[in-house]
């Protein structure tokens, strides 16, 4: 799937840049909107952004635009389950720990464009790789653990995410209107592939995630989605 993948984008790319009847050069930034999909534990949305350069291949109502970005993405869970030794049982379906990811990309999107008309609105789809950069994963308790023990917020673990899949591919849908230089646009990323590499848990005789185990906890076999906003200005053109 990867390889058929990276065909398609390859070929995007060389078409933008052969017999482009106009050729511009920008750059652009924005906000993410972003969380996971496809994974066993209740999510809420986290928020990151997005920088870097396209540029863009026109023939009349039509475009091909490639894109570098630098891209952050966010996404906070809760975790159930936890025998924390010998408590009543009602606490186990208590969320014990609330877990925040940051992860960090290299993105490729290849977006063809549909102008509509000579309005400066346009509609995009197109295909996305992303290369990981790392990320980084925080364990707190959770306000239900905190307010039923009576207790202060407290760290449980924080580093390095070890097992992150090194390739992240998406489908990208959006939205867009251009003025004066000016590309004000909206986007939904769809993820096609898992965020880790391969599936892992904390030791069984220890189920509170500690040292390492906390960076590969659980194995969610989580996609990437989110909603990007961003403002791009085209400087050669």
């Amino acid at each position: 799937m990867k390889k058929a993948f990276l065909v398609v984008v390859v070929a995007l790319f060389g078409t933008s840049v052969v017999n482009a009847q106009d050729l511009s050069l920008g750059i652009r930034g924005g906000l993410n909107m972003t969380g996971l999909y496809d994974a066993p534990v209740d999510l809420n949305w986290g928020s990151g952004y997005s920088i870097g350069a396209f540029t863009q291949a026109r023939w009349g109502v039509f475009a091909i635009q490639p894109e570098v970005l630098f891209t952050s993405v966010s996404s906070k869970y809760q975790l159930y389950g936890y025998d924390i030794g010998g408590i009543n049982e009602e606490f186990l379906e208590m969320p014990f720990a609330e877990v925040e990811d940051k992860l960090y990309y290299l993105q490729i999107p290849i977006m063809a464009k549909l102008y509509l008309g000579n309005s400066g609105f346009n509609i995009e789809a197109g295909p996305q790789i992303g290369v990981s950069l790392g990320g980084k994963r925080s364990f707190s308790t959770s306000s239900e653990f905190n307010d039923s023990f009576g207790i202060n917020p407290t760290d449980i673990g924080s580093g390095d995410i070890t097992n992150l899949n090194p390739i992240d591919l998406g489908l990208n849908f959006g939205v867009g209107y251009e003025i004066n230089g000016f590309d004000i646009n909206a986007r939904l990323n769809y993820g096609l592939t898992s965020t880790l590499d391969e599936e892992s848990s904390a030791d069984g005789d220890n189920p509170i995630p500690t040292g390492e185990s906390i960076m590969n906890f659980n194995g969610l076999d989580a996609k990437n989605i989110g909603v990007q906003i961003s403002v791009g200005y085209k400087f050669l053109k």
